[in-house]
């Protein structure tokens, strides 16, 4: 995804990136609370799993499962 702010639905799920940083980047799924994951990292958000593989400038990469 790039760029902070969007929203994009995968697998029936809204996945809404709030925040990218050289750090990771900050994100909600199916209307939960948002989360800030690292790169490298995964987190359990809005009952899906999703975690960061890349940050590049304000392009993020992420799996979601």
């Amino acid at each position: 995804m790039s760029g902070a702010g969007q929203t994009m639905e995968v697998n029936n799920v809204n996945v809404t990136v709030s925040a990218i940083t050289a750090e990771g980047m900050t994100v909600s799924a199916g209307g939960s609370a948002p989360t800030t994951i690292a790169v490298g990292e995964s987190a359990q958000v809005g009952g899906v799993t999703i975690e960061v593989t890349s940050v590049e400038g304000e392009k993020v990469k992420f799996d979601l499962s």
